[in-house]
């Protein structure tokens, strides 16, 4: 999806994350109700197909362009606060099974998938109004040979 996604508009991948994650979000529903066992394939697939474009969520080439020479840095740290979320929420499935069964635990996951249908959509609609056209983290030195400058630098 990552090659379809690089040649939308910002627009239409918000159009089409909303559409695949919406499958995704079905396949989990449709598990959570005990399916027959014909329609288990198709569900994973569907849940398999609709989280792939999160992967692509913030796009490597707007990311390089935004994080500039620091990209590596921002790389890493864009994952802290989505896997600190998921170790949060999976040290809580063993009580949430207990409780309430598998089937809260697979609505909890398409709630997942919706909330972050509804980030991507968002993130890539700000885009397309204002699209990122340079780093923040660079800025041009107004003597010495106008050479680019990192901000952190002294």
């Amino acid at each position: 999806s990552g090659f379809a996604l690089s040649r939308m508009s910002s627009r239409a991948k918000a159009g089409f994350a909303m559409a695949v994650q919406s499958a995704a979000i079905t396949g989990y529903m449709i598990l959570a109700r005990k399916p027959p066992q014909w329609l288990l394939s198709p569900a994973l697939m569907a849940i398999s197909a609709g989280i792939v474009p999160s992967l692509c969520c913030i796009p490597p080439s707007w990311l390089t362009t935004w994080a500039g020479p620091h990209v590596g840095l921002f790389s890493g740290l864009q994952d802290i606060p989505g896997n600190m979320l998921a170790m949060l929420i999976y040290s809580q499935i063993p009580l949430v099974v207990k409780k309430r069964g598998w089937k809260a635990v697979l609505q909890l996951y398409a709630l997942q998938v919706g909330l972050g249908a509804c980030c991507m959509a968002a993130f890539q609609l700000l885009e397309a109004s204002r699209p990122m056209e340079g780093s923040p983290f660079l800025m041009l030195e107004t003597s010495g040979g106008g050479h680019a400058k990192s901000l952190f630098e002294g």
